[in-house]
């Protein structure tokens, strides 16, 4: 644990004393606040567990996994979030995916402004970063490559896929809310925590690595149908909290949301 300085512990302070409850978004996050004096918080991970209003998402999703496991697997569709740099194996990673890229059908969904003036034919040049896995297959990437601007169009797009997986935490939960199986390669602490709070399916990024790019559809639909039967309930659990935050806040909430789990 770790004591907060500066600006953050000013900020929080600040928020402590002018917040009936603070939403944190995970254990680990509530225990460093707590660790530093701050007291009235609640978990409730990520709003956006909620743009979908089927309670059972989770088993809709499982039965989903289910069929596909069923079908030839070589052809499944595959939404294949953006890497994230900064972990030992990230570049591992990147290559793996570079040659799943090339070898099925697939898209390279990007959220960080790296590749966009690729996406948007303004340079042919790529990142240093992307040089490793992409130098000879820059035309692969143009190919694949898919940017969005709002939300509501890129879950949309989402829901012609069979499944979604990579290192982005909400380029997964968006996917998932529009009904596609989706996992997530765990590789920091945000992604860890978020993923165990909100009960996401998930692989650490040390596993991954381990299997070959042929494998990923079969690995990621078995992790998927493994662990997605805990989703539901902490979805539960989560809403319940997050509507008691709403209110205790002196805020509305909508009617839908609140009675999404009524019978």
């Amino acid at each position: 644990m770790f004591k907060l300085r500066g600006h953050s512990l000013s900020l929080m302070s600040l928020l402590n004393e002018r917040s009936n409850v603070i939403s944190v978004r995970d254990q680990y996050t509530q225990d460093v606040l707590e660790y530093n004096g701050i007291h009235n918080t609640v978990i409730i991970g990520c709003p956006s567990n909620f743009i979908n209003y089927n309670r059972n998402l989770g088993q809709s999703i499982k039965e989903k996994c289910g069929a596909l496991l069923e079908r030839d697997t070589r052809y499944l569709k595959h939404h294949i979030c953006e890497y994230s740099q900064g972990h030992i194996n990230s570049q591992e990673v990147l290559l793996n995916i570079a040659r799943f890229l090339s070898n099925n059908i697939s898209n390279y969904i990007i959220q960080s402004p790296d590749l966009l003036s690729f996406s948007l034919n303004e340079t042919s040049t790529i990142p240093d970063h992307y040089q490793r896995a992409f130098r000879y297959r820059k035309s692969i990437l143009k190919q694949k490559i898919v940017h969005f601007t709002n939300a509501i169009g890129w879950m949309e797009y989402s829901r012609g896929f069979d499944l979604s997986w990579g290192m982005r935490l909400h380029g997964n939960i968006l996917p998932m809310q529009a009904n596609v199986p989706a996992l997530v390669i765990t590789h920091d602490s945000r992604t860890e925590g978020l993923s165990d709070t909100m009960g996401l399916p998930n692989i650490g990024i040390d596993e991954f690595v381990r299997y070959r790019p042929k494998e990923y559809p079969k690995v990621i639909l078995n992790a998927i149908s493994e662990q997605i039967q805990q989703y539901d309930l902490k979805r539960y659990g989560l809403h319940c909290d997050l509507v008691k935050f709403i209110r205790d806040s002196g805020l509305e909430a909508n009617d839908d949301f609140v009675g999404m789990f009524n019978d």
